[in-house]
């Protein structure tokens, strides 16, 4: 019994140190912890609050980072950020009860961009459609959402978020 414990033990500590993430994923993990901000809807028949709260966490040994939007509110949304192929990928679980995955579609030094993965969802289901997080600095960060209804863009939400802890 106890081989078959250190055995383990062993095997989940090179799992644990084998995680390799992109460069953009690691600016994403650099979330981490708790932001305050405003939000300005251009979205068609939404009324999103203007003071928002974003959480961020890192779980499965640093693979995935948890995004909690509105925590503990009537908008809460829920966005899983991970690797895929070696590039950040995500999946939304939103408000418009579906859960688009999106991939990256473009990076800078300041900004991330995700679009929406084909054949994640049918394109004519209201559905947010894409993500660009622009970096200010380490403690400035605004994310523009935009979500798509019957095929076309519906406008877009944008957070201008502040680090809290």
């Amino acid at each position: 019994m106890r081989v078959w414990i250190l055995g383990m033990g062993l095997v989940l500590s090179a799992a644990s140190t084998a995680f390799a993430a992109s460069p953009e994923f690691d600016r994403l993990k650099q979330l981490e912890g708790r932001w305050k901000g405003k939000s300005v809807s251009a979205h068609k028949d939404e009324s999103m609050p203007e003071e928002v709260e974003v959480d961020y966490h890192q779980s499965a040994g640093g693979a995935v980072l948890v995004e909690t939007l509105m925590p503990g509110s009537d908008h809460e949304m829920v966005t899983t950020y991970y690797e895929e192929n070696g590039k950040p990928a995500m999946t939304h679980y939103c408000l418009m009860g579906n859960r688009p995955q999106l991939s990256l579609a473009g990076s800078d030094d300041k900004k991330l961009e995700f679009t929406l993965k084909d054949g994640s969802l049918d394109a004519n289901t209201p559905h947010m459609h894409a993500l660009s997080m622009n970096w200010t600095d380490a403690d400035h960060v605004t994310q523009e959402w935009t979500s798509f209804a019957d095929g076309k863009s519906n406008g877009t939400t944008t957070f201008q978020l502040s680090r809290v802890q």
